[in-house]
């Protein structure tokens, strides 16, 4: 059997075409933490530093996906690990996968300890969308879910891509590849402070009580500058046939 793709050219018996690979970008690369490198048990450790993330309350693993772990709210499951120093830009890259209603005022993907009046970086679970920010002396976060035309999917079948890239002089969201926000000024406010190694990462857990998400999480990637529009497309299209997309 031959396919037609225009007059005079055919692929039939003995054709074989290569979905082009799509690199990762690293540059710049602080954490690489992908559960389908997970051991099947201890703690989930970083492709890139070799840093350690623990399981609290055992999340559970499964190759589902290549490799997902996921949170159950009612168990209070999530991760910490140390956050590395970045002064003041980062970009924080993110696949997840609501499987229920998200519970509390604002529990999070991903945020830090919150250390001498600040925190430096949250994705909050916010009635089951996302919101992206800091806090200093005000809140100065905007929500992400602007180039999606519906809500999050909060039943596990759906899995998306945030990526938060904060540089010097400018804040970006981007939701599966494409920029969702982009004020150009910190949305009036100012940029975060900058973080040290003392403060702790939680991923799946608000940093200040015990709201967790209910959530699939397969991969948490960290850099300590902001990712360019197009390294944020690159990297959604190096992850996205794995999780259906």
């Amino acid at each position: 059997m031959s396919i037609n793709i225009r007059p005079g050219v055919s692929i039939g018996p003995g054709n074989n075409f290569k979905v082009p690979y799509i690199p990762l970008v690293t540059s710049g690369m602080l954490y690489n933490f992908d559960a389908a490198s997970y051991s099947g048990s201890g703690d989930w450790i970083d492709g890139c530093a070799g840093t350690h993330a623990t399981l609290v309350n055992a999340p559970s693993w499964s190759s589902d996906n290549g490799g997902i772990f996921t949170l159950n709210q009612s168990y209070d499951q999530y991760f910490t690990a140390p956050w590395p120093s970045f002064e003041p830009t980062f970009t924080i890259d993110m696949w997840f996968n609501f499987t229920a209603d998200q519970a509390g005022d604002a529990p999070c993907l991903i945020t830090d300890s919150f250390s001498g009046g600040d925190i430096n970086f949250t994705i909050n679970a916010t009635q089951s969308k996302l919101q992206t920010g800091w806090y200093n002396t005000n809140w100065n976060g905007q929500f992400a879910d602007n180039n999606v035309g519906a809500p999050f999917t909060h039943d596990g079948t759906t899995w998306y891509n945030i990526i938060m890239a904060v540089g010097a002089t400018e804040y970006k969201d981007y939701i599966n590849g494409d920029v969702s926000y982009a004020p150009g000024n910190f949305g009036g406010g100012s940029a975060p402070i900058g973080s040290g190694s003392s403060q702790m990462l939680y991923i799946g857990h608000r940093w200040d009580n015990d709201q967790t998400i209910n959530a699939k999480i397969a991969v948490v990637n960290i850099y300590n500058r902001a990712l360019s529009d197009q390294e944020a497309a690159q990297n959604y299209n190096h992850y996205k046939k794995r999780f259906g997309l």
